[in-house]
C-alpha cells in the first residue's frame, strides 16, 4: 500500500486526496502513477528541445563576434543568417533524437520493462558505429566547428592545402571548391587543416622602392610620403582603399641602397574573380605616384632621384657625348712644341 509523505498536513484538501488515492486499487494507483512518470518525462523532453535552438543561436552570436571578420563587419546579416540556420538546424537533429531515445527507455522503465539488456545492446551498436563510421563522425564534427567558428563561407576564396580555389558548397561533411582552371574539389572536412582565406576582410599590395644608400634619410621620407598621399587621391582607388597609403621602412639596407616599402590596403571585392584586379589597380597606382614625383625624364632609365631631391648630379665624364668612332682630343702628355700628328705624318 503506497502511503504519502509525512508532512502532508492532517486535515483539509490534501488529506481528502490521500484517502481517496489509497481507496484506489493496487493496480489502478500503479497504472495512474506510471502515466504520471511518463507525462513528466514527456514535459521535461518537451521543455529541453524548446530550449535548445535558443541555446545554438547564442552560441552562434557569441562566436561571431571572435570569428573572420567579413569586409568593413564581422560578418553580413545574410552569412550570419545562413550559419545560425545550418547549425540550429543540425544540433537540433541530433539532440532531438538522443532526447526521444532518452525519454523512451524513461517511459519503458516506468511501466515496468526492463531496459538494461536494451541499454546493453545500444551500447554495442554505437560502438559498432562509431569503429566502423570514424572518418564521417570526424568529418561531421569538423564540419560543425567550421560553420560554428566561422572559417569560410561560400564565395571566399581560400587556400586549403595545395589548392586554391572559391569555395562553391558546404556542408558537415565536404567542402567543395573550384580552382581558377575550373576543376572541383571535393574536400573531407576532417582532412582540412591549415585555411587561408584570402576574401577575409581586407587585401594588401606592396610596391618596394630602392633609394640611394647615400640619399639623405629625411628628404627620402618626406618625398616618398608625398608619394604615399598622391597616390591616395588617385581618383581610381576612389572607393577601394580601406585607409591611406602608408609608408614603412627602411626595411631592408645593402651597400648600395635603401628599401623603402609603400603599403596599400584595399577592400575585398564583392565578386572573389576580382580579388587579383583590385590588388593589381592599387600597385599600378602607387607605380603611377611614384613616376610622377621621381621621373622628370619620360625615357629616363631609373627613377631619378637627384633632380626629384634637388641634390647635384654627378658630372658628365670626358667623351661620354661624342658618337663612337669620333676623334679625339690630343694627349695631353705630349711634349710641348711637338707638331700635331697629321704635319707629323709629312
Amino acid at each position: 500500500m503506497m502511503h504519502l509523505p509525512w508532512w502532508f498536513p492532517g486535515e483539509g484538501p490534501l488529506r481528502l486526496l490521500q484517502r481517496g488515492w489509497l481507496g484506489l486499487p493496487p493496480l489502478l494507483r500503479g497504472v495512474l502513477w506510471s502515466a504520471g512518470e511518463v507525462c513528466l518525462t514527456l514535459v521535461l523532453a518537451t521543455v529541453v528541445l524548446r530550449g535548445i535552438p535558443t541555446l545554438e543561436r547564442a552560441m552562434v552570436r557569441l562566436s561571431g563576434r571572435h570569428g573572420a571578420p567579413r569586409g568593413d563587419a564581422l560578418s553580413t546579416a545574410l552569412d550570419q543568417q545562413r550559419r545560425v540556420e545550418t547549425l540550429v538546424r543540425v544540433t537540433v537533429s541530433v539532440a532531438r533524437t538522443a532526447i526521444q531515445a532518452m525519454a523512451l527507455v524513461a517511459c519503458l522503465a516506468a511501466v515496468g520493462v526492463n531496459v538494461g539488456p536494451l541499454l546493453a545492446g545500444a551500447g554495442i551498436l554505437g560502438v559498432a558505429l562509431g569503429v566502423g563510421a570514424h572518418a564521417a563522425v570526424r568529418d561531421f564534427i569538423a564540419g560543425f566547428f567550421i560553420l560554428l567558428e566561422n572559417h569560410y563561407d561560400v564565395g571566399d576564396t581560400v587556400t586549403i592545402g595545395a589548392l586554391t580555389g572559391v569555395v562553391e558548397q558546404m556542408s558537415l561533411r565536404v567542402t567543395v571548391l573550384r580552382d581558377a582552371s575550373g576543376a572541383q574539389h571535393f574536400l573531407h572536412n576532417g582532412s582540412v587543416g591549415n585555411v587561408t582565406n584570402r576574401s577575409c576582410g581586407w587585401l594588401r599590395t606592396t610596391l618596394d622602392v630602392a633609394a640611394p644608400v647615400g640619399a639623405p634619410t629625411g628628404a627620402v621620407r618626406t618625398l616618398l610620403e608625398a608619394v604615399a598621399r598622391d597616390a591616395s587621391r588617385d581618383p581610381t582607388l576612389e572607393g577601394l582603399l580601406q585607409r591611406e597609403v602608408s609608408l614603412e621602412g627602411p626595411v631592408e639596407v645593402t651597400g648600395t641602397a635603401v628599401t623603402w616599402r609603400l603599403h596599400a590596403r584595399c577592400r575585398t571585392a564583392p565578386d572573389p574573380g576580382d580579388q587579383e584586379q583590385r590588388v593589381a589597380l592599387a600597385r599600378a597606382a602607387l607605380l603611377a605616384a611614384l613616376q610622377r614625383h621621381l621621373v622628370k625624364d619620360p625615357g629616363a632609365a631609373a627613377l631619378q632621384w637627384n633632380e626629384a631631391l634637388g641634390l647635384p648630379t654627378a658630372p658628365a665624364v670626358a667623351g661620354a657625348d661624342k658618337p663612337a668612332g669620333a676623334p679625339t682630343d690630343a694627349p695631353t702628355d705630349a711634349p710641348r712644341g711637338a707638331p700635331p700628328p697629321d704635319r707629323a705624318a709629312h
